[in-house]
């Protein structure tokens, strides 16, 4: 994850920074963007996080009845989460590519008998393939694709994914796959235009995913109201919800 914008990147971006923030539907949303944007340039600890955990916006989080697909869902970091805010009443994808770490969510489920939790040892991705992955055995978060990792994982469509098993519905999309969210999304196209399913989307990995991920959205799907939350007080955490 890169830390700090080039200010070149600020006057080279503006007017795609301009368009996001115009988009976002609340005055709070477009003081954090703000703020995140000082934050990478200046490199300001964000000294106002979001009133409210990560992946829990007052309308975008987790709801009674959900189908929830989860993009990372590591070792079930945030499979708990969900089932409170579910009531435990809710069908969770749970995408994880790596194989320790899926080994671990499986053995999560298993040891807690989550009801309603399906693993998949696969990642989300624009199109059905296989991917190298760097495999970070001390620290699981930092696993990513890239050509030169020595882990060969299969990719899918959620798209693909869906029509597949046969889901009838999708409900919430969250994604946290450490740079790989545009082309998740982008394999998500038709789920997204069909269900409209809130998301919540990690914008922090990559700079440009700060415009390019809420205009792609917008550009497939301009009914969603997009909100943006920060949980840290380091450049952890960008999320952006949205809700239709």
């Amino acid at each position: 994850m890169a830390d700090r914008i080039d200010p070149a990147l600020i006057g080279a971006h503006a007017g795609e920074l301009s368009a996001v923030l115009e988009g976002l539907s609340d005055p709070l949303s477009r003081q954090v963007f703000l703020d995140v944007i000082r934050m990478r340039l200046y490199g300001r600890p964000m000294r106002y996080p979001s009133g409210y955990h990560v992946y829990r916006h007052p309308l975008a989080r987790a709801r009674k009845g959900d189908c929830i697909v989860d993009g990372g869902a590591a070792e079930g970091d945030t499979l708990q989460s969900f089932l409170e805010d579910c009531q435990g009443d809710c069908a969770m994808h749970l995408f994880e590519p790596t194989p320790i770490s899926y080994k671990r969510l499986q053995n999560y489920i298993a040891t807690h008998a989550v009801p309603g939790a399906q693993a998949v040892n696969k990642a989300l991705w624009s199109s059905d393939t296989t991917l190298r992955f760097e495999e970070n055995f001390g620290c699981t978060h930092s696993n990513h694709v890239s050509e030169s990792g020595g882990c060969e994982v299969a990719a899918t469509r959620l798209d693909s994914y869906v029509e597949e098993t046969g889901l009838e519905r999708v409900d919430l999309i969250k994604l946290d796959i450490e740079g790989a969210e545009l082309e998740a999304l982008k394999g998500a196209e038709g789920v997204i235009r069909r269900h409209k399913p809130r998301l919540q989307i990690c914008l922090y990995h990559k700079l440009e995913d700060l415009w390019e991920i809420p205009l792609y959205i917008k550009s497939i799907a301009p009914e969603y109201r997009m909100y943006v939350g920060h949980h840290s007080c380091c450049t952890l955490d960008t999320v952006l919800y949205c809700v239709a």
